[in-house]
């Protein structure tokens, strides 16, 4: 099988090195961006790789939850999409393959087709996602600006004139990390500027642009891997995450029985300062 992998990566070259010596292998396309506010350098990352095909941008300044990080996935599955895949998946530097290649290879093969998806629920009702937030991107950016007190009260009157005025938008979320089909990976980057205007002035677009495109506007006959479970474990994305803190936790040398039995092919969130053994554990138990 062949797969892109769209990395989205901020920070830690030693993390980021690890993770992309465990995904050269000649089946393997790796499209990386680099955060613009990042000292990593291009030329570095691409020395990382021999096997695989990578390639490296610079182009967003992404910020948490804004639409930079919604804008970044989308132009890295575009430029994927430009050559056939059998997956895409999108995972973050901090994220690790948690099985060798091969046997990621085998599961994937096993469930040719579906669409790794996660939905947190079904509508969802959050004024984060429902209302506009004209001011959210702004504050994101100028977080020390002298204007900052004067940006929050007018962000706070017009969520409760929206509310006044039965403003409701509809939309389904759920976690941005995907493994997707070239199929529906075709289909989502045709409508990439429509779904871009519909999620604009959100909060945390990157967890609804593609759950609220599937939902509502895919065309293509499209099997959800394991939509019966319990949103809550991810499994429905192949991927370990521990939200139950209210973010993902980050995991430990005490958690690497765990992560080595789980039934799932990545894990997110490392941290190469938080505990730098279970990464060095990881890539060791994942390499081939």
């Amino acid at each position: 099988m062949r797969f892109a992998y769209l990395i989205m990566a901020h920070d830690s070259m030693e993390q980021l090195k690890i993770l992309l010596h465990l995904l050269d292998h000649e089946e393997n396309d790796i499209y990386l961006h680099i955060d613009k506010k990042s000292d990593i350098q291009e030329a570095e990352c691409s020395a990382c790789v021999s096997r695989a095909h990578i390639h490296t941008y610079k182009r967003y300044a992404v910020y948490h939850a804004d639409i930079t990080q919604t804008e970044c996935q989308m132009f890295l599955l575009r430029e994927a999409v430009k050559q056939k895949h059998d997956y895409y998946h999108l995972i973050s530097g901090h994220d690790l393959p948690i099985r060798k290649h091969s046997e990621i290879v085998a599961f994937f093969e096993a469930n040719k087709g579906k669409q790794f998806i996660h939905f947190a629920s079904e509508e969802c009702q959050y004024d984060a996602f429902i209302y506009y937030h004209f001011l959210h991107g702004w504050m994101k950016k100028h977080p020390k600006s002298i204007l900052m007190g004067i940006a929050w009260r007018l962000e706070d009157f017009l969520l409760r004139l929206q509310k006044r005025l039965h403003v409701h938008r509809r939309f389904y979320y759920g976690a941005n990390w995907f493994s997707i089909t070239h199929e529906l990976a075709e289909e989502y980057c045709r409508c990439y500027k429509k779904m871009l205007r519909k999620v604009r002035w959100t909060i945390s677009s990157d967890e609804l642009i593609l759950q609220t495109f599937y939902k509502t506007m895919a065309t293509g006959s499209y099997e959800l891997y394991k939509q019966e479970e319990s949103p809550g474990n991810y499994v429905t994305s192949a991927r370990l995450i521990d939200m139950s803190t209210g973010k993902p936790y980050v995991w430990r040398l005490t958690d690497y029985e765990e992560l080595i039995h789980s039934d799932r092919m990545f894990a997110r969130k490392f941290n190469w300062d938080t505990d730098k053994e279970i990464i060095l554990k990881i890539a060791e138990h994942a390499a081939e």
